[in-house]
């Protein structure tokens, strides 16, 4: 699932400046590493194409 929202930004660098964090924040995301406030912002940012419910249940699928 990162990886669709990762193409949407338009690769891990652009997902990195877009949210004004280090390339390593977007890789520990796509390895179940996402904070709820992110995928918050997530969800709006592509106007509900990403559910924070969806990415918080990939997430802690990932994590476990």
């Amino acid at each position: 699932m990162m990886e669709d929202v990762i193409k949407h930004f338009g690769g891990r660098g652009k997902m990195a400046e877009f949210f004004k964090v280090e390339r390593a924040a977007i890789t520990q995301w796509s390895q179940g590493q996402l904070p709820p406030a992110r995928a918050i912002e997530i969800e709006e940012y592509t106007q509900g194409a990403f559910t924070a419910i969806d990415l918080m249940a990939w997430a802690k699928q990932r994590g476990a």
